[in-house]
């Protein structure tokens, strides 16, 4: 799943963008790839 298309263009973007937790876990919930 990590590895997954979603996953992998977020972790692009984020390269780009301050790598805080936050952002990290926005992104995960929006491509919902957040799992609690």
């Amino acid at each position: 799943i990590w590895n997954g298309e979603k996953y992998i263009a977020a972790r692009k973007e984020l390269l780009d963008q301050p790598n805080d937790l936050e952002t990290i876990c926005h992104l995960c919930k929006a491509n919902g790839y957040y799992t609690p």
